[in-house]
């Protein structure tokens, strides 16, 4: 039998059919690309981009997997434990410096930044586009699947924009709280590429006990903020939807999670509250779809974490590299065979490092062909792109 949220994944996949003409289609799945080719003079380069944008499409069909996160406060104290829900594992962990320069992976407006913060990243999909992290100042931010979320369009567009998934380092470059991120949004949106798929929402925490959850819903950003359990803990539905089906007592990964805080919270030391935070992620977890378990303590700016790959806990602390502006970029594979501190492992980061995670994502992701190259040299040339500021 399948579980509740493979039906509803099923469901989603089933609901979600693309008109036959794609040009007439102004809404479309694929508008984000085909938006992104009108503007590109060279024929080549929009053909590249039609074909990339038909061939992603496909991931339609694949399954889309789940992931829970949830904040819990002991004392004066915080944690911020989250399981990574999906098809494969394999990734790399990032620490850069400030002093970055970089701009949005977005076809209308991008933005342009310098990063403010250094910070320690989980990435799958290549440099600067990461699911999770952590910067100097204790901001976490988190991100996960909602299929009910609606973004702006490239059409609706008012302000400059980041990719969605890329908004998760745009937020660990720039902001050092909960309020400084919600800020941003005045002048900062996220955009998807293809919005049928990058259907995402957001779950920001900081080293003062800021939560805030990031949705947008019909084009609009919706924001709620903790420190009610309710508004401390994410999973894969909205959280109006979710504090309902708490409400009414739901068995789904949310409730448990939710109802999970009072448990752990009552810990009395820190260390017996990590241990609870890991068995909240066991409990929540999705079997062998389950392969990062990530917790945070954002005041102590350290981040331990396992593997399904990797069972041994290994920890980062911040406080443990030069984060200086000139510093270099960092980076380990996800499941390195370590265990204990992982100060001492990590190297200077290669393209050859990029290139690996990116090809072992996108040949795992996407049908073979041209389209598939298009992805993977857009994602290898923004990773080039950033460098140290000159200023």
């Amino acid at each position: 039998m399948r579980r509740p949220e493979q039906a509803a994944s099923a469901q989603f996949r089933q609901s979600n059919t693309l008109p036959c003409n794609c040009r007439n289609c102004a809404e479309a799945a694929c508008s984000g690309v085909l938006v992104a080719s009108s503007l590109h003079k060279n024929f080549a380069m929009k053909s590249k981009l039609l074909i990339a944008c038909i061939l992603l499409l496909a991931l339609i069909t694949k399954p889309t997997n789940a992931c829970t996160v949830v904040r819990f406060q002991i004392g004066d104290d915080f944690l911020v434990a989250r399981n990574h829900d999906w098809m494969f594992g394999e990734g790399l962990i990032v620490v850069q410096p400030r002093g970055l320069t970089k701009k949005g992976i977005s076809t209308v407006r991008p933005a342009k930044w310098t990063s403010r913060f250094g910070s320690v990243s989980f990435t799958q999909f290549g440099r600067g586009i990461p699911f999770a992290g952590m910067n100097e100042a204790g901001l976490t931010v988190d991100l996960l699947q909602l299929n009910t979320a609606g973004f702006p369009t490239a059409r609706t567009l008012d302000r400059d924009s980041v990719n969605v998934i890329q908004w998760v380092q745009y937020q660990l470059d720039n902001s050092a709280d909960t309020e400084e991120v919600i800020r941003s949004l005045d002048t900062v949106y996220p955009v998807p590429l293809i919005p049928a798929i990058e259907r995402v929402h957001f779950f920001v925490t900081d080293a003062s006990g800021g939560v805030a959850i990031v949705e947008f819903i019909g084009g609009k950003p919706v924001i709620r903020r903790g420190p009610k359990p309710i508004h401390c803990a994410l999973a894969n539905t909205d959280i109006q939807t979710s504090a309902k089906q708490y409400s009414a007592g739901d068995a789904t990964r949310y409730g448990r999670a939710a109802r999970s805080i009072a448990n752990v919270q009552a810990s009395g030391a820190l260390t017996d509250a990590s241990e609870k935070a890991f068995a909240v992620l066991d409990n929540v977890s999705q079997a062998e779809f389950t392969q990062w378990s990530l917790l945070y303590q954002p005041k102590q700016r350290r981040l331990t974490f396992h593997t399904a790959a990797n069972p041994q806990q290994r920890w980062i602390d911040l406080s443990d590299f030069d984060l200086d502006e000139g510093s270099p970029t960092l980076a380990i594979d996800v499941h390195a065979p370590h265990q204990g501190n992982l100060r001492d492992h990590f190297r200077p980061i290669t393209p050859e490092d990029n290139a690996r995670i990116v090809n072992h994502a996108f040949d795992n992701y996407l049908p073979p062909g041209i389209g598939r190259m298009a992805v993977k040299q857009l994602i290898l040339n923004y990773s080039t792109s950033v460098k140290a500021s000159t200023r």
